[in-house]
């Protein structure tokens, strides 16, 4: 599913066909199983393209054809609406305003309202901005669309220097950019009014961290309310999606998400990646096997073929690795054949357990700045790459400094905020923004998808909770301690219960000492060997294989794009050692189908 919004200008209006057939073009290229759709009222055009069996409508119309609502991605409207429901949603609207609804809607989405007599345009992207949506100004047209690719073809667009640097050292394209020159991606919980013809755009931010009290619950209180949310957005979800999926893992975050689902006493079905023998499989198994949990094991596929790699490039606009997510659109795929409605995940689950706390010690809950340069260095920028493929120019950027301007901009409202309101602030609006939602962003082109720590009823709670309340993931404990214990007593990965440790239950808490010891040795041995750029599962074979990924190895496009090296970025790629196994070779890959898909495109809608 995916949308293209073109909005003119007085002056442009008689020449809008053009750019809406080359949108069309555009999208019947990257999704030619889907039916693409248009709608022309002069001053503005929409061209839209779902699944054959996507029961979401990405466009319908009021019954006097004066207004209508644009819709991608998963939606919840309060208890009475979802995805799948874009019509009485828009009856709502047309009574009560737009901007009205956005305190009561949730999910994963990118929402616009046209109203064809006022020419003006409403649009919004969730609280979290997982859902991704970008604009961009084009002469005298201003084009919105949930896809880069479609928005590079149509303008004929070049690589962005700074993006394409954070991308391929970091896996990540922070902030409103794009990997695409002049492209601005909306922000969390972003609310645009745009007036037509003279294209002035008011910008407003509906939920904000500024709005959450922090310090507020302990962790009794906090697990309480918690729960509640948990357990209501589960009722939520079974009553517009009955075959729901969660994934359910050795960790603490899915674990506390099925919490909802078994208080509300709903139907859910559980799934979990890997071999038989990993962790996570074993604890889900016997998770599921607890609460008689319909369970699925899926082991991913490592060979991936070029039109798995294609398929992922264009589900994720060449914003994340495509050999990774061939692997992640696949076993989703197969979910939806085996008649599930909607993928539920723990994302988010995190922020209720202090993460990344551990580099504000010892003073954690203290009324200072965040160190941006501190935070920038130690996880936004932390892994080596190699710096020498890029030109002189790209190579000269300072990435920990420009990273650390993010994190100050983002953080600029939070100052007067405990320090781990703006960690957690940083983590949500650029980590989870951009590397989540980027996934979020695709998954839901294949089916719905959310992450119900993300909703504002639970994710307020979670904030509110106190710092000591959230430390040690004590506020999860607590939930399972004293709302489901069958739950929290069962083993976590790593083989004590998720419980807080007791004088009854302290002999179970002995497999801790094991795991900071294991926590200890590995983050050494990270530090001594972190000029390493990091490597996984080869994937050299599937290339070899493949001929038409072979004219790809030598990135022709990349090595005229200016932005590298030629001559070591070549040698790079073809070195056998870093075929497939290097997390920087693969963005690199994955950059070089990016570029040749979008003039592929840009060739096809001119001719």
């Amino acid at each position: 599913m995916s949308f293209c919004l073109i909005i003119a200008t007085a002056q442009s209006a008689q020449g809008l066909g053009t750019l809406v057939n080359q949108a069309e073009s555009a999208l019947k290229d990257l999704y030619p199983a889907h039916v693409v759709l248009r709608q022309d009222w002069g001053w503005c055009s929409v061209v839209t393209s779902r699944q054959l069996d996507d029961r979401r409508s990405p466009w319908v119309l009021s019954d006097d054809s004066t207004l209508a609502l644009v819709s991608a991605g998963s939606w919840f409207y309060g208890n009475t609406l979802a995805s799948g429901q874009e019509q009485a949603l828009l009856n709502i609207v047309h009574n009560k305003s737009f901007s009205k609804i956005l305190d009561d809607i949730e999910g994963v989405f990118g929402i616009a309202l046209l109203d064809k007599q006022a020419r003006r345009i409403e649009i919004a992207v969730d609280p979290a901005g997982s859902y991704h949506v970008y604009r961009v100004q084009w002469g005298d047209v201003l084009l919105i669309s949930d896809s880069a690719l479609t928005l590079a073809a149509i303008t004929g667009a070049k690589l962005d220097p700074e993006s394409v640097h954070q991308f391929i050292a970091t896996g990540i394209v922070y902030g409103t950019r794009s990997l695409w020159q002049n492209f601005t991606k909306l922000t969390p919980a972003d609310y645009l009014k745009i007036e037509a013809f003279n294209l002035q755009i008011d910008r407003q931010t509906y939920w904000h961290f500024s709005h959450i009290q922090p310090e507020k619950y302990n962790a009794k209180e906090g697990a309480a309310r918690i729960v509640d949310a948990l357990t209501a957005t589960a009722k939520n979800i079974n009553s517009h999606f009955p075959n729901a999926l969660c994934d359910l893992t050795g960790g603490y975050d899915s674990r506390a998400t099925i919490t909802g689902f078994l208080l509300a006493d709903v139907k859910v079905s559980t799934t979990v990646s890997g071999s038989e023998d990993s962790p996570d499989a074993r604890v889900a198994k016997i998770i599921a096997d607890q609460f008689g949990l319909p369970h699925r094991r899926v082991e991913r596929n490592a060979t991936r073929t070029y039109q798995d790699l294609l398929n992922a490039l264009l589900l994720t606009d060449g914003e994340y690795d495509v050999f990774e997510y061939a692997g992640i659109a696949a076993t989703h795929q197969g979910h939806v054949t085996a008649g599930h409605d909607i993928s539920i995940n723990g994302s988010f689950g995190e922020l209720a357990r202090g993460y990344w706390w551990e580099l504000l010690f010892p003073k954690i809950g203290a009324k200072t700045p965040l160190d941006s340069v501190m935070l920038a260095r130690k996880r936004f920028a932390a892994n080596a790459y190699k710096r020498s493929i890029f030109s002189d120019e790209v190579a000269a950027m300072d990435l920990v400094a420009l990273l650390a301007q993010q994190v100050e901009l983002q953080n600029h409202a939070l100052l007067s905020f405990p320090n781990t309101t703006q960690m957690d602030h940083a983590y949500f609006s650029m980590r989870m923004q951009r590397w989540q939602g980027r996934i979020a962003s695709s998954t839901n082109r294949i089916w719905p998808a959310v992450s119900p720590f993300a909703f504002r009823p639970i994710l307020q709670p979670v904030l509110e909770t106190k710092a000591n309340a959230r430390l040690r993931s004590l506020v999860v404990r607590t939930m399972f301690a004293n709302h489901l214990p069958a739950l929290g007593q069962l083993p976590l990965e790593h083989g004590y219960p998720a419980m807080p440790a007791t004088i009854r239950n302290i002999s179970q808490f002995t497999p801790v000492i094991s795991h900071y010891g294991h926590r200890i040795t590995d983050r050494l041995t990270r530090r001594w060997h972190s000029k390493a750029p990091t490597t996984s599962a080869n994937s050299g074979k599937t290339i070899a294989e493949d001929a038409q990924l072979l004219p790809l190895l030598a990135v022709p496009h990349l090595c005229a794009s200016g932005l590298f090296n030629p001559e070591t970025l070549q040698q790079f790629m073809l070195a056998p050692e870093n075929q497939g196994s290097s997390e920087q070779w693969r963005r690199l890959f994955t950059l070089e189908m990016a570029i040749a898909k979008v003039l592929q495109l840009t060739n096809a809608i001119c001719d």
